[in-house]
């Protein structure tokens, strides 16, 4: 498989989860439902093309709706202005005009460029104006100036209907089922990654605009909107660490696939004796162990491949965790906790003041038969 198509899986076992998230919010600032779709559609191409930019370990609902509402603000500033919503194409036609008339009306002299540049100025100071960032000082400064300043008051005007905008309750709609398709067809047509984005001179200056106050807005609606999902933290977090670990490219730690150096390498990073999965060499691979941290304790992890599939086997004391929502099956004698969470299966077991587990993205018989095989921990 191709790198592009490998950045393409992770980009979607990391965001389609999110996608009625974003579905419901871009419903919340556009009007017409085509627009949603776009305004999420382009939302998602941004943050894949910004994918590796991304913070594992960071707050990925957060991380999106910033770049939804980014995605937003880049063609609002001027469709608020209007009183029927335009597409994404005509708003940003309409903007780059809106930019292009305004340096060629303060361009012409050396005295209209420092005009300009004074407007400027004067603007960024309204937006932390709204924001309450300004000392008495300068909010009185911009009180004064926005009495005379029409170009000011614009956007001032602006930035209040957006918030109206935010405060809009409509309908629940269901998600088109052809979005995500969509997208996927959107990110099919990127070219290879060649490295990092710039950010545009336009786009920091939005990020400025109106970051703070739109976002607390946004994420105060969605809270009432978005249920919590009944999964147990314990997979959460061992899931994401496999995801975070993949697209950072984490190594393991190579070793021989003998069970006393395994045990000698975990002695003095964790405190309990690790058990080790042995699993047969024709049917498994060993790719090594590594430390890991969730849940506020040292975690031992070892990793085995079957075909182009790994399997992580994690081993970590039981304190104040609690598997009782997870479903259940008897096997060899033992209890099993089985739970499927972005793409991984993963199944606990209890073992005296320990708990092991195993996390791949094969399915529940692959990893079951995986486990008849580990005589270390079963």
């Amino acid at each position: 498989m191709t790198e592009m198509y490998h950045r393409q899986e992770a980009f979607e076992t990391f965001a389609k989860p999110y996608l009625p998230l974003l579905w419901r919010c871009a419903r919340r600032m556009v009007r017409a439902a085509h627009d949603a779709e776009d305004l999420v559609q382009e939302t998602c191409l941004k943050a894949f093309r910004a994918f590796h930019q991304f913070q594992p370990g960071t707050d990925a609902r957060a991380w999106l709706l910033t770049i939804l509402i980014n995605t937003y603000r880049d063609w609002a500033r001027k469709m608020l202005r209007q009183r029927d919503t335009l597409g994404l194409d005509d708003i940003t036609d309409l903007y780059q005009q809106y930019h292009r008339e305004q340096a060629q009306a303060l361009a012409h002299t050396p005295e209209k460029a420092a005009g300009q540049a004074e407007l400027g100025r004067l603007i960024r100071l309204v937006y932390r104006y709204l924001d309450g960032e300004l000392a008495p000082p300068e909010a009185l400064e911009v009180e004064h100036h926005l009495h005379t300043c029409h170009a000011c008051q614009e956007e001032v005007a602006a930035h209040r209907r957006f918030q109206t905008l935010l405060r809009t309750t409509l309908s629940d709609e269901e998600m088109p089922e052809r979005l995500w398709t969509a997208v996927q067809h959107r990110i099919a047509q990127e070219p290879p990654a060649t490295g990092q984005r710039p950010s545009g001179r336009l786009r920091r200056r939005l990020w400025i605009s109106l970051g703070t106050l739109a976002a607390l807005l946004l994420v105060a609606l969605t809270v009432r909107l978005w249920p919590t999902p009944s999964i147990p933290v314990v997979v959460q977090e061992i899931v994401d660490s496999q995801i975070r670990a993949r697209l950072m490219g984490v190594p393991y730690n190579q070793l021989p696939a003998d069970s006393e150096a395994i045990r000698q390498w975990f002695d003095d990073k964790v405190e309990f004796a690790v058990l080790v999965p042995e699993l047969p060499q024709e049917h498994y691979t060993f790719l090594g162990v590594r430390l890991n941290y969730f849940l506020n304790r040292r975690v031992a992890e070892m990793a085995y491949a079957s075909g182009s599939h790994v399997l992580s086997f994690f081993i970590f004391s039981d304190k104040g965790i609690a598997l009782s929502t997870m479903s259940t099956m008897r096997v060899w004698s033992r209890t099993l906790y089985v739970q499927t969470h972005k793409g991984y299966t993963t199944v606990f077991w209890q073992d005296g003041a320990l708990f092991c587990g195993l996390v791949s993205d094969l399915n529940l018989t692959a990893l079951l038969e995986a486990i008849r095989h580990a005589s270390g921990v079963t």
